[in-house]
């Protein structure tokens, strides 16, 4: 899964490890947009249960086919938990806008 890692100065600070990717200067309004899309693609890409929102083990499924691809870092268990709010085991769209702010 693609969503998370993207532009917004929440990844910058998460991931540090990845300073060349945020050497360009971007505005948090882009950021936030650039980022949302390519959530958003990301949580229609990989669902696979036919529920709303994504499990964990979509997430894997989902890295393991776009692993080789993903312009950012993959997710771990712990970040997809950072962002399941209600913890129900399950990701939702607005989770991620609520978390990230974007």
């Amino acid at each position: 899964m693609l969503w998370w890692f993207g532009m917004c100065s929440y990844y910058k600070q998460v991931y540090p490890r990845h300073s060349s990717f945020w050497q360009e200067k971007r505005s948090a309004d882009s950021d936030c947009e650039e980022l949302s899309e390519i959530e958003k693609a990301a949580f229609t890409v990989c669902e696979s249960d036919g529920a709303d929102g994504l499990t964990w083990a979509e997430v894997e499924e989902c890295e393991a086919q776009f692993a080789d691809s993903a312009p950012v870092p993959l997710p771990t268990l712990a970040d997809f938990n950072m962002f399941d709010l209600n913890n129900d085991g399950v990701i939702f769209l607005e989770e991620w806008q609520e978390k990230t702010g974007c």
